[in-house]
């Protein structure tokens, strides 16, 4: 959770925890979408589902980090900030 709201606006905090919470309880939901996969058709049908899905989230998340990096630059990039000079803020 500290990652999610990481770079998050405290004014966004709220909806983006319900929306998190909301994500959790989809994903305990599918356990019994998963069970009856598995009594019809096997372990192999769950575990290639499953397989199918982190990677494809897998793949999302790559793309949309790179979109972003293309339309806002890099994030928190540290190698950016070595060539700038910051004055000593004691004086």
């Amino acid at each position: 959770m500290a990652q999610l709201f990481h770079d998050t606006a405290p004014a966004e905090r709220a909806k983006l925890a319900a929306f998190s919470n909301g994500v959790m309880n989809l994903g305990m939901l599918t356990v019994l979408g998963f069970g009856q996969m598995a009594n019809h058709f096997g372990l192999v049908s769950v575990f290639l589902t499953t397989g199918t899905l982190v990677a494809a989230s897998a793949l999302l998340s790559i793309w949309q980090t790179k979109c972003a990096h293309e339309t806002h630059g890099p994030i928190d990039d540290p190698t950016a900030k070595q060539d700038q000079q910051h004055p000593d803020p004691r004086g």
